[in-house]
Formats: structure tokens, sequence, C-alpha cells
């Protein structure tokens, strides 16, 4: 008898398993039979019972035989089965039942393509389990959330709706759009996650929603308190999102916890105008308005409570650390290398009552405060909020009294501006000088406070019956005491509608000092333009009475108040302005536009203009040009001509408009033409004289322009004829027939001509009417010498009006911590300057060395200086349309 799995030497006989002293066999026959249960267990052993007649039978242990049974490993290859993970028999190795994403086989996708992102990291992956609105709306009406306090992760887990477990790394919840249509609720609500429309559902409603991101620690203390307190451990400090998820929370369209409230309040503003609603005022309600704007501290996780505070929950007190090392590491940023001492409870002190004062930070803040955060108001606008200033602080519910040491923004941009006081008292909140680890100025411990803007104001104990005036429309007073003494007489604000100056009264009034609006901090850019702009016309009032559109930013109304009530209604009422009504439209502007340094730094009027009348208030373009462009000023730009020593403003504005092959659609109500130079040294001519009227006429795309040679109605236009038969653009124009004259000669036989836009209304009655001349009258001149801008500024309609000079900082008093003192003085003979005979008046002045001008003038030129100064320092010419200004 031959056995499988052993050799013919090795084969045992009925002997050996006789021979064996136990009868169970000898070591051979159980190898044999081993391999014999191996192959087919079942079979094997009936073959066995079949040999009863066998002594070693009945002595044969076949329950150890069966323990010892080997099955095949299933699985892939590298974990040693060879089934391809389809198991062994009917559906498992049909594949019809595999669980949902498994793959079968021993190259799964993603290790077939290992450079496929698809399942990188996707055990690390966060999730926020979805809260729709129809179910937090539900919750609301059935009374498991209370809609007085604010909605965090905590209130969601305290309904025992909505299990969070961080094991299966789920950090939060996302609120979904379902039901967006029904929510009412009027909610402050902190979630993870959120998409546009339901932030939309929910501020159209009134509410507030942050986005803000816990860590594991956090997130295991905030779904059960109660075991979280009974557990005795310290409160844990919230840390900063990781890499990949902190541009969403401090994205201000996310309404992150790490955006600037300012950016915020923008935002909110921008998306109430995307979908077609109005933002509610938060101060209807003054019960919720304190809840609606109550925020946490990045480092914070419940409302209330500090990070690193233990809350006994059997004596219902609160211990706060005492250990200068745990103090310095609660106190730090998110994610500070810090780390807490070993040993934790010795460093806390057991004797703090739970009634003790909440600090700043994890308390609701001033609600009439942060209610301009959610008015879409700049938050730091306060006037004389610079270092030095003596300011009064509402910090933890207490007016507290100090002097400013630091004013800036401590760590990115993305944060909103702080103020480091140093306080009269310490308080047992206080710091050094420091802040968020940082060193940012040195005073007595506990005397050093850091808070928003929004929280400080002038010291009231300093502040005179005076200076109190009529508080803005969002209930906030800003003619505060200034910082500096400014010198001159008041400055209140005046409300409702003033003419320009010499419209309806003595223009002479304005003269002298103390007259114009004051310079200071390098303002002389912003004070000669408005100066000009607003003092004598009215050509720019319709920036003082647009009401807003859905088109405009949030603080529109804000400037075009400032603008008009601290500037411009003063400026014609009382002929003064002091600097620091200026400078709340400065730090506005600077806040809002692009143009940075506009509070200290010289700047230029366009950029000035740019920043007004583009960026803040969107006014309507000047000017409207056939490319389809749009500006608001025009800059000169030419070829200089060396024939011509002294051009007028009319020739370089034709022949600007000439080589740049565009025209203006229709008559601009107002032209700001910038003069060709460059830089504060170089200028393409050393004159340039201002032409009092400036003749538009032949830069107008639609407009019936006049032949050359007969008067009449002109058809073409012949750019190459330029000067031959005349002067300026008028002499390109032509009639049919004299065109066909003019080029018959042989040098004039490869000009190319092209039509001109004649309106049809005209042209059908063009016998019957004279061809009008469109004109517009120069009203100011703005000039630039040695980094200081001036202006000469005309005091009335009319070609008989007198002219002004007017110099922001024409005087000083004191040095350091003195003032600039504005002056205005007239100008007799600018009209005779600037008329049509004023080659005459220079010649003969010129050519008289006994004529006191040139005495007076060392430059030996023979012109006056304030002449001099107007033809040879223009930088910017100012017109207007003495017939649309009537409609303006």
């Amino acid at each position: 008898m031959q056995f499988p799995f052993c050799s013919v030497s090795e084969s045992p006989t009925l002997v050996d398993f006789a021979d064996d002293k136990n009868g169970r066999g000898s070591e051979p026959a159980r190898r044999l039979i081993r391999g014999l249960l191996t192959v087919d267990p079942l079979k094997r052993v009936r073959n066995l019972r079949t040999m009863k007649n066998h002594a070693f039978y009945h002595h044969f242990d076949f329950e150890s035989l069966r323990s010892k049974k080997v099955f095949p490993k299933r699985g892939r290859g590298q974990h040693g089965g060879k089934k391809h993970g389809a198991g062994n028999k009917g559906s498992g190795q049909r594949q019809n039942f595999m669980r949902l994403g498994y793959e079968t086989g021993n190259n799964p996708f993603y290790l077939r393509v290992p450079k496929e992102p698809y399942y990188k990291g996707h055990h690390l992956r966060r999730e926020y389990p979805p809260i729709s609105l129809m179910q937090l709306q539900t919750l609301i009406d059935t009374g498991r959330l209370d809609t007085s306090k604010p909605i965090d992760l905590t209130a969601l887990c305290n309904t025992k709706l909505f299990p969070l477990s961080p094991l299966e790394n789920q950090y939060g919840f996302q609120l979904t759009d379902e039901g967006l249509d029904n929510f009412k609720g009027r909610i402050n609500i902190e979630v993870q996650h959120a998409p546009e429309q339901v932030i939309a559902a929910i501020e159209r409603n009134g509410g507030v929603i942050t986005t803000a991101f816990y860590d594991a620690p956090s997130v295991l203390a905030m779904r059960d308190p109660m075991k979280f307190f009974a557990s005795g451990a310290p409160i844990p400090k919230r840390q900063m999102p990781p890499e990949n998820a902190v541009e969403y929370y401090t994205d201000p369209r996310n309404r992150g916890y790490l955006a600037d409230p300012d950016l915020i309040a923008l935002e909110r503003f921008k998306l109430a105008q995307k979908y077609g609603y109005e933002l509610p005022d938060l101060k209807e309600d003054p019960e919720l308005l304190s809840m609606l704007l109550e925020r946490k501290d990045p480092r914070q996780i419940f409302f209330g409570l500090n990070p690193g505070w233990l809350v006994n929950l059997k004596e219902k007190k609160i211990f706060e650390p005492e250990d200068e090392k745990l103090l310095e590491y609660y106190s730090s940023p998110p994610n500070s290398p810090l780390r807490p001492p070993a040993d934790v409870h010795q460093a806390y002190h057991y004797d703090v009552p739970a009634t003790r004062q909440r600090l700043e930070s994890s308390s609701s803040v001033n609600s009439d405060s942060l209610a301009q955060e959610f008015s879409q108001l700049a938050s730091d606008l306060h006037d004389g909020m610079e270092v030095g200033s003596l300011v009064e602080v509402s910090f933890g519910g207490r007016q507290l009294f100090g002097v400013v040491r630091w004013c800036g923004k401590p760590r990115s941009k993305s944060e909103q501006g702080l103020v480091g006081v140093e306080l009269e008292c310490d308080i047992d909140e206080g710091s050094d000088g420091s802040y968020l680890g940082q060193q940012f100025f040195r005073c007595s411990p506990g005397r050093g406070v850091f808070v928003p803007f929004r929280h400080c104001r002038a010291d009231s104990r300093f502040s005179s019956s005076c200076d109190v005036t009529k508080p803005s429309a969002y209930g906030r007073n800003y003619d505060t005491t200034s910082e500096i003494e400014h010198g001159g007489p008041e400055c209140p604000s005046v409300c409702g509608e003033v003419p320009p100056v010499g419209q309806f009264g003595d223009w002479s009034k304005l003269t002298g000092k103390f007259r114009g609006i004051q310079g200071h901090h390098n303002s002389c850019y912003l004070d000669a333009t408005l100066f000009s702009m607003f003092t004598f016309t009215s050509i720019f009032d319709g920036l003082l009475y647009r009401p807003p559109t859905r088109n405009d930013i949030p603080q529109y109304e804000e400037v075009q108040r400032i603008l008009k009530e601290e500037i411009v209604n003063p400026l014609r009422q009382h002929h003064y302005v002091r600097a620091d009504k200026v400078m709340k439209l400065r730090r506005l502007l600077q806040k809002l536009g692009s143009v940075k340094g506009l509070t200290n730094e010289e700047k230029d009027p366009e950029e000035f203009l740019h920043c007004l009348l583009s960026q803040t208030l969107k006014a309507e373009p000047f000017l409207k040009l056939s490319s389809g462009q749009e500006a608001y000023h025009h800059q000169l730009f030419v070829e200089k001509d060396d024939k011509l020593v002294m051009p007028t403003v009319q020739q370089l504005f034709e022949q600007s408009f000439l080589s740049s092959g565009i025209k203006l659609k229709e008559v601009p109500p107002a032209l700001i033409i910038q003069m060709p130079r460059f830089g504060k040294s170089y200028k393409m001519y050393p004159y340039v004289l201002p032409s009092s009227l400036l003749d538009i006429t032949d830069v107008l795309e639609n407009s019936p322009r006049q032949c050359i040679v007969c008067g009449h109605l002109a058809e073409m236009e012949c750019q190459q004829c330029l000067g031959q038969c005349g002067t300026g653009l008028e002499s390109i124009a032509f009639c049919a027939p004299c065109l066909y004259k003019v080029h018959s000669h042989k040098k004039r036989t490869t000009h190319q001509a092209q039509p001109l836009q004649v309106p049809p209304d005209f042209a059908a009655l063009q016998e019957h009417c004279v061809i009008p001349r469109m004109y517009m009258e120069l009203f100011a001149v703005v000039c630039i010498a040695t980094s200081h801008y001036v202006a000469f500024v005309k005091c009335g309609p009319g070609p008989d009006a007198p002219w002004c000079f007017f110099d922001s900082m024409a005087d000083r008093k004191g040095e350091q911590n003195g003032f600039n003192i504005p002056e205005v003085i007239t100008c007799p003979d600018l009209p005779r300057w600037l008329s049509d005979d004023w080659d005459k008046q220079l010649l003969s002045n010129s050519l008289d060395p006994s004529s006191s001008a040139t005495t007076s003038n060392p430059s030996g030129t023979g012109l006056p200086d304030y002449v001099r100064r107007l033809f040879s320092d223009a930088y910017m010419c100012l017109y207007q349309s003495p017939d649309l200004m009537l409609y303006r």
C-alpha cells in the first residue's frame, strides 16, 4: 500500500503503527495521516474508518488532527492570499456584493496610479456632517435651540440630535441650503462651513453667521461640556486651522472668524446687493443687539470662559491659573511653541469665585461700538487717534482713561487695527505693553491694554462744550477734541444746502489769513484741489447730493456727509475749514481706496481725484471718448514743438486729441486737463498759457463744424492739411467743393480725407442755422513748485470775474507743535493777463527795464510774481461748461 505525500522508503506499514508503545502510531504515520487530512480531511477519515481491524485505529486521536487543519488564505497577494479579494465560493467569487469603494485585485487604483492624489490622506480628511436650514428652523420652532443666545457647536450638540465624533475625523458641522426660503430665524450662529446662499439667508433676516475652526481637543470638549468639566481638565486653547484651511477662515466672504470685521461689513453689503435684499438695522431690537454682536476670541472655545480656566461643577466655581508660565502659554497666540508646565493643577489658584468678572476676550463687547461694525462704518475713524492722545477706553464694561502709546495692526494685514493704551491705574487684565507675545510698548505691569479703535474716544474730561456737535446719521460723534491745537476760528459743521461763494454775496470776505482750507501733514495737494472744485462753482455739487445706489460702497453716505457738511459747506459759509476736518476725509479715503499714504505723504491731485471720484463716490466720468473709454481728467500727451515758446492750453489740447486719434462723444460738464509735465521737475515747456476760453468744437464727434474756406457746413476732414489753411483743428474741416479745390494742388493730391459725422437735423436746416461753437470756461488752475501745490481760482462766472490766489500753508505759527495758516489773496490784474492781448502786455513789460514788476522779480522775465507762477508752474487746469453747469 502506497501512501501519498511520502516516499516509498518512508511509507509506514501496519506493523509500524502496531509497534508504537502508545498505540497511537509512529511519527511517520502521523505525518502521513496529517497530510491526508490536509488534502481532503473528510474523505481520508472515511477511508481510515474502514480499516477498523487495524490495532492503531481504536487508539488514534482524530480530534487533535482536526484541530490542526490549515485553511487557505484569502485577500490580496501581499496579504498572503491568492483569491484577489474575491473569496472562495458563491457570491463572493462572483463579486456581486462588494462593499462600496472596495477594489479587488492586487493593484487597486491608488496603487496603479501612485501620482494621482485620489486617496492621498483620505484617512486624515476633515468631515463636517450637514445640518440644513430646515432642520435649524425646526429646532428653533420646537424650542430645542435658544435664539436669545449665540448658537455654536456646543449648542448644536446639546440638542442630542447631531452626534459628533472627532475619532471619525468629524470637526464640526456644515450648514446646507435646504429650506432656505422658509428660514425666518434671527440668530447668531457659528458653524464650520457655510455656502453663500446660507449666509445670505441668515443675514437677510438680520442674523449673524461666523465660520470657525476647532481642533480635535476643542471638539472633544465642546460636544459634551459637562463630561469635560467633570474630568477636571483646564479648558484648552483653540489652535489655528491647518495650512489648507487658513485661506477659508481668513476670507470675509466666508465670514471667517479670522477675517477683518471691516471687510466682513463690506461683504455683507455686497451680498445684500447681489441677492436683492436690504440689510436690517441691528439697532431696532436693543435686547438682541448684544447677543447678535457677540463673538469669540480666536483662542476661545466656550462663550464666557477663557482658555486655561478650570470649572468645578460641584462647588460652582471657576479657577484661574496663577503660574507665570501657564499664563504665558494661554495668552500666547494659537500654535505657539510654548508648552504648559508638567504639573498643571499646582499652578492654579482655588479661591476665585465663579462670579469673577470675565476677561474682555470672552465677553460680549460694548454693543454701541460693535454696532458700527455691521453698520458699514470704518472702525478707525476717530479724530486724533495718534500716539500721545488722551483717550477714554471702554474695556470690560468699564470706562478707563489713559494715553495712546501705539497704533497699528499687530500681526497680518487681515487683522483689524488696535490701539495700545497705557492706563492711569492698574487692572487685573492689563499687561506691560505686550500683546500676543510681542512687545509693542513698555509700561508698568497691569496698565497696558490693547483695544480696537472703536473702543476709544477722546478723553471726555478735557472736552469743551464747543467741541460737541451734531452726531452723524449713525449716531456717532466725529467732532471730538483734536489731538493738536490747529488754531484759527472754530469750524462747526454746516448742514443743508449752501451756495458757492460770490453767487449770492460778497466774495471779498474770503480774502485774508485763516481763509480757505488749512494745510496739515502734506495736505496741499488735496487742499488746493478741493478749494478749486467747490468754493466758487457748483459744477461738482452733484457729488454732494447724489443719493446712494446699490452699487455704492457701504461708507458712501459717510464720505459724502464729511465732504459736504464738514468741508464744502463750512468753506462756503464760514470761509474756513480746519485741518482736522480734512483729516477725517483723508483717513476715510486711505482706508477705502487703493492709494496709500493719503494722511501723511506727498501725493498728486490726480491720485486724490481717482480715489475720491472713482473708488469712493463712484461718480459718473466727465469725459466720454469715441474709443469707448471714460475718464475723469485728460492728460496732455504731445510731442514738443521747438517753434512754440509759450504754447497755449488750446494748442496743446488740440494737438493731444489729434495725435491720439480720439474725440469727445459729448460736451463734458467739467474738463480737468493735466499739463505736459512729469514728476516734480520736468516740464516740456517752461511756460504754458492757460486759455480763458477753450474751444472744443473741433474735438466733438457729432458736432457740426465750419468749412475753413467758405464758412459753410463742413463734411470732410483732412488731418494732413493741418496749419496750411489756418491754425488749429478748424483748418482741417472742409465742405465737399472746397475740399476738391484745396486738394487740386499737386502737393495735396496724396491727402486722404475722412467724412465727418453731421447731425441729420442740422444738415437739413443748415441754410437757416448758424454753426455754433462750443466753449468751456477756465475757472481754476492748480500749480506746483518745490513739491507744494497752490491754486488760482476764478471768483465767479463771466469773463470779468476777479481771480484769487490760495495757499493752504502760506504761513506757520510755532515749530514742531505749531500749525499752518492758510491765506487767500486777490489777483486784480490776472484777468488782463489771461485776455487775448496778453502778448502785448508781456512784450511791453519785458522791454521796460524800469518796470516795477521787473525790479520785484529777480528772474528778469518782466512778469509779476503770481503771473509768472501761473504761467510756469501750471499743473492742472479746470474748465466748466457755462451751459451745462445750470443743470448739474
